[in-house]
């Protein structure tokens, strides 16, 4: 048996980190020599104490490589998102959606009501047509759009719902379809928990974008911002990402589809966008936030050191995009002026009597 280095000599990985390492090479054999000779003794501390817990095994004896390690059916603990078998399984036999048919359901409801919503001020067919018309803003105010003025009115939580309203029936159909598309894979791919995260944040920071960039509409009036475009285009940016970081690990068939769906939904988004005018400052950002957000996801879990750097990524994620709205609603000429539209009107002091210009006699 080798002889165990002590754990003050070296520095020593955590032990998901070795068993990364170790399932990274399945279904063959993981071996000490494959890391830096500077960090060998400290990972073999932490490799025979997985072997002693029964995480780990001993495999064969190769010369010029040494001794083999593989995972046991203890050991397969590893974060789904590297672990070669856990990245194959979603794509040969992935498990039933249940966030993607959730999501569906209430983007449907959330039309539904504004179709109410519309009916009681008879508005019903600019509603369902989706027509930019000043009739329909207050609509959409209703039923959780954002807008400028309802900003300056600290009215924030507008920045997250938004993402569940549609301009028209076809817009929603539209997006619908798209989201059965790529939400069941990413879904499969990234974990029910994590898809979640994404969808939602990649919605808040389109949201954020759109109004930082473009809170007037034509004519100089306030828009009013609302389409899961930013969401999905988060989503669509987070599944390329995974393809990315899992191209060698996932089968090339299953890589194949995954790109044709990408593909079809980045065509779909466009011609959506274009043909209902969606904000396209709300997809970049949406897009943008969707990749910082999957690229801190990939890293939780992953040891100490790298749950650290996802954390600190998400905050300054988190900043950067409250950093780009409050700079645009100070130093933006359009922010600047609802601001003032904003401000209540300045009460004018009536003259007292000795400051009043007196009659010549």
């Amino acid at each position: 048996m080798p002889v165990v280095a002590d754990a003050g000599q070296s520095d020593l990985p955590d032990p998901a980190e070795v068993l990364g390492w170790v399932g990274s090479a399945a279904p063959g054999l993981w071996f000490l020599s494959d890391l830096p000779a500077d960090r060998r003794e400290g990972a073999r501390t932490v490799v025979w104490e997985l072997c002693r817990s029964g995480q780990l095994e001993v495999g064969d004896w190769v010369p010029g490589r040494g001794q083999g390690f593989r995972r046991t059916g203890r050991g397969q603990t590893a974060d789904p998102l590297t672990d070669p078998d856990s990245v194959r399984r979603p794509l040969l036999s992935p498990h039933p959606s249940v966030v993607t048919p959730l999501l569906m359901v209430v983007h449907v409801l959330w039309f539904v009501a504004g179709w109410v919503t519309a009916a009681r001020t008879q508005a019903v067919s600019d509603y369902l047509r989706g027509t930019n018309h000043p009739i329909i803003h207050p609509i959409q105010i209703r039923i959780g759009g954002v807008s400028a003025p309802s900003l300056l009115a600290g009215e924030w939580w507008r920045l997250l719902t938004c993402g569940f309203v549609h301009i028209g029936l076809f817009h929603l159909l539209a997006n619908m379809v798209i989201l059965a598309l790529l939400g069941t894979l990413a879904e499969a791919v990234w974990g029910r928990r994590r898809f979640l995260v994404l969808y939602l944040s990649a919605g808040l920071t389109g949201g954020v974008t759109a109004m930082a960039i473009g809170p007037l509409g034509p004519g100089g009036v306030a828009d009013v911002y609302g389409t899961a475009s930013g969401a999905l285009w988060g989503v669509t940016a987070a599944v390329l990402a995974w393809m990315v970081r899992n191209l060698q690990v996932a089968p090339p068939q299953a890589v194949a589809d995954c790109l044709r769906r990408v593909v079809v939904v980045a065509v779909m988004n466009l011609v959506v966008g274009f043909a209902q005018g969606v904000h396209a400052g709300g997809q970049v950002g949406g897009a943008v936030g969707g990749l910082a957000v999957a690229w801190c996801l990939a890293r939780l879990g992953q040891g100490r050191w790298e749950s650290r750097w996802a954390l600190t990524g998400l905050v300054l994620t988190a900043a950067g995009f409250a950093g780009l709205l409050s700079a645009a609603v100070y130093l933006h000429h359009d922010w600047q002026t609802l601001r003032q539209r904003a401000a209540p009107p300045v009460a004018v002091r009536p003259a007292a009597a000795a400051d009043r210009p007196t009659s010549a006699p």
